[in-house]
């Protein structure tokens, strides 16, 4: 199995300012426990 067989395309990202309550919500309805942060389209650091 290759990872790219598991992985989805279609990655979803919060901004950094985005609320905690939100991202919650997000995660949820989406069943994820991560979201990568990006600002204005590149990822974030740290």
């Amino acid at each position: 199995m290759k990872v790219r067989e598991i992985m989805t395309t279609d990655v979803e990202c919060v901004v950094p300012d985005t609320g905690v309550r939100e991202l919650a919500n997000k995660m949820k309805t989406l069943d994820v426990g991560l979201f990568p942060r990006s600002r204005k389209g590149n990822p974030v650091r740290g």
